[in-house]
């Protein structure tokens, strides 16, 4: 087992990354919530099109 719960969204990730509000109070009760978390390799690739994120950011 790997310890993954969660697979996060496109559109979550860009929130985290950009400390959006309301992305980041999603997270506030949940402090290791992100340690379960992970994002596919389509979410990555969607990624890559956002200005601003680069792949050294969604590893």
């Amino acid at each position: 087992m790997t310890g993954i719960k969660y697979l996060l969204d496109t559109n979550i990730v860009i929130g985290l990354l950009k400390a959006f509000p309301d992305a980041t109070n999603l997270l506030q009760p949940y402090p290791d919530l992100l340690e379960k978390c992970a994002v596919s390799q389509i979410t990555r690739m969607e990624l890559l099109g956002f200005p601003g994120v680069d792949m050294e950011n969604t590893q």
